[in-house]
């Protein structure tokens, strides 16, 4: 058995929601047929004034299962507490009823009849596996993602120790590019890790905030409020890129900020767009063809912001 946990929203199945599911359907077609996989999702959510607080609408009670795409999921929901949110904010520390709970997650992950391996799709979802992994004593996986090495660790000095020791106790860690595991390295440099690329080039990395501040003042975008729009990533349907011709070339006409977008991409994004949903109308696929990086050449841009 193969223990699959990662963390979601099922009322917003975007990226990564839908690459566990792909995940998942290659892991069934690639082991052997006497082994399983089980899917978990953590969702947590607010609720009563939190999500007041939060300016949030009310949720309907999340459902134990799912099914997306043939693949059963189970949903393991958290009401976020006030309690957490106060550590978090003001104490600047880990959130205790939350980390517990994971942890408590974790223990029932290790009681999985036949428990051969654990897979986790980013920080969250290894706090329970790194759990479950260390009472069953099997190998823990643990893929990451951007925001979990460049950007929460950075901005919240209490969460790198916790991504740090996740980075050293992973059996291997898998990289969606070669920077952020360059970065990773920074936080653990006796990591062990592998890369699988998900289309982005080499070149593109994080933007430093002065950098990011020089970009924006560059292209006439100076309130810092603004939206810059960035798809960094393969054009296929697991990255939501059908998403595209719907949503970003309408958004691109709309008040009030239209003119800040207009000057981050150039006018060649509208034609850009157009050309993806042409490559995959004409050849009834992902349009793989159309690489992002020749999408950023075509709109003016080097790099995300």
């Amino acid at each position: 058995m193969v223990v699959v946990v990662f963390e979601g929203n099922i009322y917003r199945r975007l990226g990564v929601f839908r690459a566990v599911v792909a995940r998942v359907k290659h892991l069934r077609r690639a082991l052997p047929e006497r082994w399983r996989v089980r899917t978990v999702m953590v969702q947590g959510y607010d609720a009563g004034l939190l999500r007041l607080l939060h300016g949030k609408p009310r949720v309907t009670p999340l459902p134990h299962t799912l099914t997306a795409d043939g693949v059963d999921i189970e949903v393991r929901g958290f009401r976020h507490r006030l309690l957490d949110g106060f550590v978090q904010r003001v104490c600047r520390r880990q959130p205790p009823l939350y980390t517990r709970w994971l942890r408590h997650l974790g223990h029932e992950l290790a009681a999985t009849e036949g428990l051969c391996a654990l897979s986790a799709h980013d920080r969250i979802a290894a706090v329970a596996a790194h759990e479950a992994a260390r009472q069953a004593s099997v190998p823990l996986y643990i893929t990451w993602h951007g925001a979990s090495i460049y950007t929460d660790p950075r901005r919240r000095g209490y969460l790198r120790q916790q991504t740090a020791d996740l980075l050293s106790r992973a059996t291997t860690n898998f990289f969606v590019s070669d920077g952020l595991r360059r970065l990773a390295v920074d936080l653990c440099p006796q990591l062990r890790g592998e890369v699988l690329p998900n289309g982005a080039d080499n070149a593109f990395r994080p933007l430093s905030e002065p950098e990011r501040q020089h970009v924006r003042a560059a292209r006439g975008i100076a309130d810092n409020t603004a939206k810059v729009v960035a798809f960094a990533g393969r054009f296929e349907a697991v990255k939501n890129v059908d998403l595209l011709p719907v949503h970003l070339c309408p958004t691109l006409l709309l008040a009030p900020w239209r003119r800040t977008v207009a000057r981050a991409c150039g006018t060649e994004a509208h034609r850009a767009v157009r050309h993806t949903a042409g490559v995959r109308a004409r050849t009834g696929g992902t349009g793989a063809d159309a690489h992002p990086v020749g999408l950023c050449r075509r709109v003016g841009a080097t790099q995300p912001t």
